[in-house]
């Protein structure tokens, strides 16, 4: 026989050369002499009797399909054959049946996508005839052998079915991952077996990247499906849920949930059904339960019955505790919009978000979150709009009364919690602070010789110094200090910025004193552009119009809040305005200043 029927058709001398840094020598041996050789499929015993099995009902009842896929894996050399009389002296003969294989974890992708925010840019790839790529041993080709029509076949390249070939094909799919990372400089690049999916910011190049996977293949000589091959977008499907970075939601097809209802609703008709069909609904409800987090709580006493019985074909019983979980899936999928919004990790502390509630013994509800209840935002006062929402956004509230609970406070989930952090720290700063927006972004590029720097924050017990090198009230760069004190309150200047300090040092370890002290994700230095149209975003999925919001909104509603409630003097000193610059000559102390931070918040 040719050897080229068992050899893969993979490029072994490149994919050397591009493992040659891979720190594991025993993985890479392995995997090229599989290549080179075959692979051992790890049966425990190749020297078996002779058994022929026989088809099973749903090959025959589709023949030409059969014939059809026969005929395809002969001529692509997977599959050799036919034969009247195999040229084996013992073999074994499987039943042919339409074998799928798939594996859902999607948590991976979305916790990327949340890294990088919003319009983060995919590509997927899929290797067409995936297990197929890879060969068996000579000597094990006598296991994996077929009947079809009194005439025989065995395979020659791994097949579906076997337990070996998913784990033995992840070796091929680790290695491409590890290329893509380390020598084509794709930071992201996740895999589960054939599918493969890039995720990276949105300011950088997706069809680089594009062109740099299609080039990783085309070298080792493995062939991608052009179907499944797709990209740079900010929607796609991967593993059967589809992604969108730009409403930062993951959607189930709306067949995939049409085909759960009709099973559901064909169960809840019976009495009894097979193990192997509820198997088979548990395995749909796992892969909803990938988008539909709370639908895991509605499985326990399905996942229960299933273990009653060991035979798959055996029945089981439909108690009446099944029979409610299947009802409460069958209304909530009937009623659903199949979206699913991206969760923070980020943890609310419960002292932090003072949430009470109160129902109705008949009809409604209400809520209080701290002192808040009844208030409204005038038009132009983002900064009170911002102490509601911008420190809760798309975050986990977190708190304790007699049992230990969760509340999800949701909004569309377009920031990342860095992002997050990050605005709610620059927003409360330039509330407190009397701010104009471009004392403490950029307009273009960073200069540390009047943006603010790390070493412009000072940290005390009670309060944080702000040090403004130039400002427009400032013509000589003499630079003034702007002291924020605690305000005792969930929305806290002093909180706020110790956490964005925190977060910003574990995320970027190697920052210098000189660095920006805002800085976006991709390092720089926030832009002004930024973070309007960041915040203009937040007020649009809170349902405002964001056209009446702008880069001066905090010191209109710093000042807006503070008119009832401290001095004219006050309020110029603390806004440092120029108009009846006598005012500023005023010596005000520092218990002044805190006191009138206070105020703000009461």
């Amino acid at each position: 026989m040719n050897d080229d029927y068992q050899r893969s058709h993979i490029n072994v001398n490149n994919l050397e050369k591009e493992l040659e840094k891979h720190p594991d020598r025993h993985f890479v041996k392995y995997l090229l002499d599989g290549i080179t050789n075959g692979f051992d499929t790890m049966v425990s015993k190749t020297e078996l009797p002779t058994v022929e099995c026989k088809n099973l009902q749903s090959a025959f009842r589709n023949p030409d399909s059969v014939d059809i896929i026969i005929k395809q894996e002969v001529d692509k050399g997977y599959l050799v054959g036919p034969f009247k009389k195999l040229p084996f002296d013992r073999y074994r003969v499987s039943p042919i049946e339409q074998c799928s294989l798939s594996y859902v974890k999607i948590d991976d992708a979305i916790n990327a996508i949340k890294e990088f925010g919003r319009l983060s840019i995919l590509n997927k790839a899929d290797i067409a005839d995936a297990f197929k790529q890879l060969g068996i041993k000579r000597d094990q080709h006598h296991l994996y052998c077929i009947k079809w029509r009194n005439l025989y076949y065995y395979y020659v390249r791994l097949c579906f079915g076997s337990r070996s070939s998913p784990k033995i094909f992840d070796n091929l799919s680790v290695a491409i991952c590890w290329i893509a990372k380390n020598n084509y400089n794709i930071p992201v690049i996740l895999h589960l077996l054939d599918d493969f999916l890039t995720v990276q910011a949105s300011d950088t190049s997706g069809d680089r990247t594009m062109a740099l996977i299609t080039l990783i293949f085309n070298r080792l000589n493995i062939p991608l499906s052009k179907k499944k091959t797709v990209g740079p977008h900010t929607t796609l499907e991967y593993l059967g849920i589809i992604l969108d970075t730009d409403k930062m939601e993951a959607r189930l097809p709306q067949d995939k949930v049409e085909r759960i209802i009709y099973f559901i609703g064909t169960f809840l008709r019976r009495h009894s059904i097979k193990k192997r069909e509820l198997l088979q609904l548990l395995g749909h409800f796992n892969f909803a339960a990938r988008v539909i987090i709370p639908g895991r709580t509605f499985v326990t006493y399905l996942i229960n019955l299933s273990t009653k019985v060991n035979n798959l074909n055996y029945y089981v019983t439909l108690s009446a505790e099944c029979r409610d979980d299947l009802k409460m899936w069958y209304i909530f999928l009937k009623q659903w919009n199949c979206v699913s919004f991206f969760y923070d990790t980020f943890t609310t502390n419960a002292a932090d978000f003072e949430l009470y509630t109160d129902a109705a013994s008949t009809l409604g509800f209400g809520d209080v979150p701290e002192r808040s209840a009844g208030s409204r935002c005038t038009s132009h006062d983002l900064s009170a709009l911002l102490t509601r929402n911008v420190e809760l956004t798309n975050s986990t509230a977190n708190y304790l009364h007699d049992t230990q609970g969760h509340l999800s406070v949701l909004r569309k989930g377009y920031y990342t919690p860095y992002v997050d952090i990050l605005l709610e720290a620059a927003c409360v700063t330039a509330y407190f602070g009397f701010l104009r927006c471009g004392e403490f972004t950029v307009l273009h590029s960073f200069d540390s010789e009047c943006n603010v720097s790390i070493e412009d924050i000072r940290f005390f017990k009670d309060k944080v110094t702000f040090h403004l090198k130039a400002s427009k009230t400032d013509p000589f760069r003499e630079g003034v200090d702007i002291h924020l004190f605690a305000s005792g309150a969930s929305v806290c200047p002093v909180l706020s910025l110790e956490r964005y300090m925190d977060y910003r040092t574990r995320k970027f370890k190697d920052s210098k004193s000189q660095d920006a002290f805002f800085v976006m994700e991709n390092r720089k230095a926030l832009t002004r552009n930024y973070f309007i149209s960041s915040l203009k975003n937040i007020l649009a999925v809170l349902g405002y119009n964001s056209d009446l919001y702008n880069g001066h909104s905090f010191r209109i509603g710093a000042s807006t809040t503070a008119g009832s409630k401290i001095e004219d003097h006050l309020i110029q000193t603390l806004g440092r305005w120029s108009s009846q610059c006598y005012t500023r000559y005023i010596r005000t102390s520092l218990s002044t200043i805190q006191q009138a931070q206070q105020a703000l918040v009461e």
